[in-house]
């Protein structure tokens, strides 16, 4: 969380609790059995990270499965022991760091939903887990999925189950809303997979008994009749998974190696092999990062979030971060010292300065560490309280730490408030710097 001082004057302050990440698209593959992942950055990476050509789980297990979370920068890996225990971990591809995490026994595929709902299914039983809460069984359905898809547009989740069918339930396991039942111009092989679109009741399946791609969606959205798009290129050889990117292109692993699909008005499904996707080495499993977001109206809109309006902000003066300054007047003094203690103990964002969810000694060392301290970024000579203009506040400002070794309007920080220090104020009196 960010904070931020608004110019409302309604005495509250704000937190910004959402952020956007941009990074180029990346993938990832690796083979059933392996113990290592295949990170793929067909753009590179940004800055200085150095991200290995190959990942060691370095486990004494078997890779199964291997999905990335809803963040983007970490993977969630099933893993089979001797006895045939299901393990997970959660990979860090920038750190290399590998972390156990907790899981129902005997799970067979994962995956995830925009708000970090963990849906998997033991071949019996399908789950929704609570990933913040060690994997906990949030809800379950008394069948087992094929395969699993989740629309990130509807926040619906599908699962394929057998005699191709594909229902729909709500995010974390509702009742059943509707069903698909796919037709029989699809044929469908010993392995069925089922991929998401950007698109609204849309998914992508692909068929180990066909070499086209196959777009199934529903128009009537969630009523009536099914439309089915195929995607047949000779290119396309015993695809095994396919990426909708977010321009809406195609990005689809088959016989080994990545191939680049654009539609093309009135001549359908085109291959670009000038992508840089194009031509990519990869395993029997491939996947990619999307975009994604994890707003919930129902709870991002309540009464608990204090949203700021955008059209009742204007641009003010950047203010640094001020470590130990609880209550925004840009100086550790006193006041910030007497909010802390009065949240001693407590999870208070008001006293708990390094945001650790508890207001405790490290916290009162920091506020002692900077005391006295002045936080504000002078934009302009003579402007002591940093407000962009030189005037009578920042006179009495001078004033008031007279011959003092204050920061406040030590303008020369020569390390006393004198005479010196006035005149720099005098001879920038009404500069107006914004």
């Amino acid at each position: 969380c960010t904070e931020i001082i608004t110019n409302l004057n309604d005495g509250k302050r704000r937190i910004i609790d959402s952020y956007v990440s941009i990074k180029p698209k990346w993938g990832l593959t690796y083979q059933p059995g392996e113990d290592f992942l295949t990170p793929i950055f067909p753009w590179g990476v940004i800055g200085s990270i150095e991200i290995p050509q190959q990942l060691p789980l370095n486990l004494p297990l078997e890779l199964v499965q291997a999905v990335m979370t809803p963040s983007q920068s970490t993977v969630l890996t099933l893993s089979s022991t001797a006895t045939n225990a299901m393990v997970l971990h959660e990979v860090n591809p920038a750190t290399g760091e590998v972390t156990e995490v907790p899981a129902p026994p005997r799970l067979r595929q994962l995956m995830f939903g925009r708000q970090h709902q963990l849906y998997a299914t033991d071949g019996i039983k399908t789950y929704c887990l609570d990933y913040y809460n060690d994997n906990a069984i949030a809800a379950e359905l008394n069948f087992g999925a094929l395969d699993m898809v989740f629309d990130d547009s509807t926040d619906k989740v599908g699962f394929l189950r057998p005699g191709g069918i594909i229902e729909w339930f709500n995010k974390g396991l509702g009742p059943s809303q509707y069903r698909w039942i796919l037709p029989t111009s699809i044929p469908l092989g010993d392995t069925v997979k089922i991929f998401p679109s950007n698109s609204p009741y849309k998914v992508w399946l692909v068929s180990s008994a066909s070499d086209m791609i196959y777009g199934i969606s529903q128009p009537g959205q969630g009523i009536g009749p099914l439309s089915i798009e195929t995607v047949a290129n000779f290119e396309i050889q015993n695809p095994t998974s396919v990426c909708e990117d977010a321009a809406g292109n195609l990005i689809v692993a088959c016989d080994g190696s990545v191939k680049y699909f654009v539609p093309v008005v009135g001549a359908g499904w085109q291959y670009d092999p000038t992508s840089p996707w194009d031509g990519i080495a990869v395993g029997a499993n491939f996947c990619t990062s999307r975009s994604r977001d994890n707003f919930d109206p129902a709870i991002h809109s309540g009464p608990a979030w204090d949203n700021i309006i955008p059209e009742q902000l204007t641009h003010g003066i950047f203010l640094p971060d001020c470590p130990g300054d609880l209550d925004g007047n840009q100086r550790v003094d006193v006041n910030d010292l007497n909010q802390l203690l009065a949240g001693w103990g407590t999870a208070s964002l008001s006293s708990d300065v390094n945001r650790n969810g508890v207001t405790d000694v490290d916290d009162l060392n920091m506020v002692l560490t900077n005391w006295n301290n002045s936080c504000v970024d002078l934009p302009c000579p003579g402007d002591a309280d940093g407000n962009g203009v030189v005037n009578v506040d920042d006179l009495n400002l001078v004033l008031s730490n007279w011959l003092t070794a204050e920061d406040v309007g030590d303008f020369n920080a020569d390390g006393v408030v004198d005479v010196d220090d006035l005149n720099d104020l005098l001879s920038h009196w009404q500069d107006n710097c914004l």
